[in-house]
């Protein structure tokens, strides 16, 4: 049974934002054990989620064999290893404490890993091929400016034609909002004035069913958490991205 001070809790979060500081509590999170580190607490939807991602990523990025990519926010580095093994020369960048785990889970010899703040860094102009952000950019620019900086970053370190894959929880509503309250329309805006050109817009992970399944209610059957995953999506394929925690956003330079 949920408890009255459970059910007061939760209609609080629904309602009322509270703002934390990104930096910090990733630190923080940086030493948890596999995807953990990273994502939530049921592997088994961790699993499925890991999965669509890299079906996704290979949508768009096709014939990577020895294009530059910058993973931005590339945590303990399972995305950037997955793109090394396929043959591409990847830049991870994330802060140092997840660096220092990415070093030693996922090391690859076409992975340089280097630690910095997104929207600090400077990197070379013209450089890379494409860039990635899967839940790094919603969950470090929690302002206007550090969303600028970041943007203005991997405009100028793109090549031409170079394009851009976000795969990140925008939103502005209190309950699924994380550090960066900007939704869709706020993304495609300041991609737009840093003169990037719209490519394709859509959604992944139907929100009711993924905050269901990371939570401790979540059952323990791999077989439902599968079907309620699966039933989710298919749902995502006919409704507005408003239903999707992700938003897949691709520009191209």
């Amino acid at each position: 049974m949920i408890s009255i001070k459970s059910a007061f809790n939760f209609i609080k979060k629904i309602l009322i934002y509270k703002p934390y500081n990104p930096e910090e509590y990733w630190k923080g999170r940086a030493r948890q054990p596999g995807l953990y580190s990273v994502m939530w607490k049921n592997n088994i939807y961790n699993a499925m989620v890991s999965q669509i991602e890299k079906k996704e990523i290979d949508k768009y990025f096709k014939n990577i064999k020895n294009k530059k990519i910058l993973d931005l926010g590339c945590g303990t580095g399972r995305i950037s290893r997955y793109l090394a093994q396929k043959g591409a020369l990847v830049t991870g960048l994330d802060l140092k404490e997840m660096i220092e785990v990415a070093k030693q889970e996922n090391p690859h010899p076409g992975i340089n890993y280097i630690a910095g703040s997104m929207y600090k860094i400077n990197l070379s102009k013209n450089y890379f091929d494409y860039i990635l952000s899967v839940a790094s950019i919603a969950v470090c620019c929690n302002t206007k400016k550090k969303l600028k900086n970041t943007f203005s970053n991997c405009y100028n370190s793109l090549k031409h034609e170079g394009s851009i894959l976000l795969m990140e929880p925008f939103h502005k509503w209190s309950f699924l909002a994380r550090p960066a309250r900007f939704n869709i329309k706020d993304i495609v805006k300041n991609l737009e004035k840093e003169k990037f050109k719209l490519v394709n817009k859509c959604g992944i992970l139907f929100w009711p069913v993924r905050i269901y399944l990371t939570t401790r209610y979540a059952p323990k059957s791999p077989k439902v958490n599968e079907w309620l995953f699966k039933f989710g999506e298919k749902i995502l394929k006919t409704t507005h991205t408003i239903l999707s925690d992700y938003k897949i956003i691709v520009f191209k330079k």
